[in-house]
């Protein structure tokens, strides 16, 4: 594959007459497309996936969707005759990436929309609201894909003979991802002797928070509660780095591995990079700016979608509480004979 800006040439058909060469890359697009689906899959499972929590949920579902129908497609060109196998894989594909390629920008406002609706204790007719949204996103993509996409086979005479087709590479994408990645860099950069410790430790309050969620019995005497906290000698990142840590210790990986990409210059198609684990990165992001607003006021316990970071145990790193005074717990006062208000201490 030969980039040239935000699109590339995908070689479909090489023949190398004077060397004897003849090479068909059907069957390996076929399988990119599969192997993306397993990717999908292992996202589904890595970040436990509720498909109607959230808008930036519903499109990862979708995506899912669309990736099934571009397997179906892809996969059917396979039993085509040579010359309708290259004609067809070439408009599918050109068609695809350019409509994937329309997703990024929409997907990352409607999304904001979403969190600020959440935010702002407006969830009527959610579900409704973003089905709808989510069908026309991928409408005017669609409208936009069959606008602006070349689907023509084009021969290259080189060294050898090139049947190759133009498909669209997410240049949103590998900004959003080389500018999530540059930012947890600089801004852990001066902190790196202290990460591996402050890490250890949100561990371990997200640890004794478990406990403490499976060993909590009904009722609990206020003298029974203790403070243990182990003695803690670094110094507490402020809120904002932990935050920021909380995100890269779980996203780093996959920010990594797209980053070398983007540096080494492969050719990423837009229907591969637009994919599971860019959504729910973008999830984690939005998700972490609306805790980091939200917990001068509620502290940790803001009614937040499910995420794949441990907001709360990085929240109660940088704060310093105590771990055993992480839960809500029920106080019963043995004079009224009856369960207080629950509070938070």
């Amino acid at each position: 594959m030969q980039a040239c800006k935000s699109n590339m040439l995908a070689i479909i058909e090489q023949t190398d007459v004077e060397h004897d060469c003849y090479m068909n890359n059907t069957a390996q697009f076929v399988m990119l497309i599969l192997l993306k689906g397993c990717l999908d899959v292992g996202a589904v499972y890595l970040c436990y996936l509720k498909p109607l929590q959230s808008f930036l949920n519903m499109c990862s579902v979708s995506i899912v969707l669309v990736d099934l129908i571009l397997l179906v497609f892809m996969s059917a060109t396979l039993w085509l005759d040579v010359h309708t196998s290259h004609m067809a894989l070439c408009f599918i594909m050109a068609h695809f990436s350019a409509a994937y390629s329309a997703l990024p920008v929409p997907m990352f406002f409607l999304g904001i929309l979403d969190y600020y609706l959440q935010w702002a204790g407006r969830k009527c007719f959610k579900l409704v609201r973003n089905t709808v949204l989510i069908l026309l996103m991928w409408a005017i993509a669609g409208i936009y894909a069959h606008a602006t996409v070349n689907s023509k086979l084009q021969e290259l005479e080189r060294s050898a003979r090139y049947l190759v087709c133009e498909i669209q590479e997410s240049q949103v994408v590998a900004y959003s991802v080389f500018a999530l990645t540059t930012l947890v860099f600089f801004a852990l950069l001066p902190y790196l002797p202290w990460i591996p410790q402050w890490v250890n430790e949100a561990d371990r309050i997200c640890k004794a928070r478990e406990e403490r969620t499976e060993a909590k019995t009904s009722d609990l005497l206020a003298e029974d509660i203790t403070c243990t906290k182990e003695d803690f000698a670094m110094p507490r990142p402020s809120m904002h780095i932990s935050l920021i840590l909380g995100f890269g210790v779980f996203w780093i990986p996959y920010l990594a591995v797209t980053m070398l990409c983007i540096v080494l210059e492969f050719g990423i198609p837009a229907y591969i990079s637009v994919n599971l684990l860019w959504v729910q990165c973008l999830n984690s992001l939005l998700a972490g700016t609306v805790f980091w607003l939200e917990s001068d006021t509620v502290g940790p316990y803001c009614t937040l979608p499910d995420n794949v970071c441990l907001w709360q145990a990085y929240w109660h790193l940088s704060r310093g509480t105590e771990v055993n005074l992480l839960l809500p717990v029920t106080v019963f006062n043995p004079s009224k004979g009856k369960r207080s208000t629950p509070f938070y201490i």
